[in-house]
């Protein structure tokens, strides 16, 4: 499956549309998806209970904190790739899954060398997600093993697949919308949506000009379509507005740009 999935680039706009095979990647599809690993083989449940007691957890006495440890995170991350590999394996009513679909199009319309096969993209991108996922998964129990066993004092270094098999500007995408668990610490601490009541305050425009505009246009709009003639309040509701503001929004250096900056 390597060289097929090293060979093909699928980019966001192809998903949509088919795409065209050879006879040699026909058969290296067949075999991959042919007793591949499914996540139902994959338990997690002795992952969950380590991450869970914090049994690779490590005590920093100088801040009086527990810190991740290198195994921690690996087991963390390898605990992420199952479940993304289970989220890749779900079953949706009334939708045939991308494995059964790819197996019965080359059953039904592909006739054998030296002919081509077009292959739905989504089904193709799913296809090689799971290949993606399962190098990882088996990568991460090697080198964990290593470490668990005795056979190595740190943990190996390997290479980690990429996050999409869309091309590298859709991993960057993702990668910026990755949330770490530092970050969401931050977040809750602070009160700051999703995790918190208080809303960042760039939602309602750049400037604080233009914050307090549309907050004070919005209240406006309410009261005027309950009937009630709000033109003489306008610098009330712009007061209120910057009451709002100041106590119940975050600034821009308490959201989650800004600590990925740091």
């Amino acid at each position: 499956m390597n060289k097929t999935r090293d060979s093909i680039q699928i980019t966001p706009e192809g998903v949509d549309q088919s795409v065209l095979i050879t006879d040699d990647q026909v058969i290296s599809l067949t075999f991959s998806l042919v007793g591949r690993t499914k996540s139902e083989n994959l338990k997690t449940r002795s992952i969950e209970d380590a991450l869970d007691r914090g049994v690779f957890l490590t005590f920093d006495p100088t801040s009086g904190t527990l810190q991740e440890s290198v195994l921690h995170k690996a087991l963390q991350q390898t605990f992420e790739d199952i479940q993304a590999l289970h989220y890749l394996d779900r079953t949706i009513p009334d939708q045939v899954k991308w494995d059964t679909s790819i197996l019965v199009a080359i059953k039904a319309r592909w006739r054998g060398r030296p002919n081509p096969l077009a292959i739905p993209g989504f089904d193709l991108a799913s296809a090689f997600r799971h290949y993606d996922l399962m190098e990882d998964i088996f990568q991460e129990h090697l080198a964990l093993c290593q470490v668990l066993l005795g056979l190595s004092e740190e943990l190996p270094s390997y290479y980690r697949r990429p996050l999409t098999p869309l091309g590298e500007q859709e991993q960057q995408k993702i990668r910026a919308e990755i949330v770490s668990g530092i970050e969401i610490s931050k977040l809750i601490q602070s009160n700051i949506w999703p995790f918190g009541n208080r809303v960042p305050r760039q939602v309602f425009g750049k400037t604080r000009e233009d914050q307090v505009k549309k907050i004070a246009d919005s209240t406006y709009k309410t009261l005027t379509n309950h009937g009630i003639e709000a033109e003489q309040y306008r610098d009330i509701l712009e007061r209120a507005a910057e009451n709002y503001l100041d106590m119940a929004t975050s600034p821009p250096e308490e959201g989650i740009q800004d600590l990925g900056a740091k």
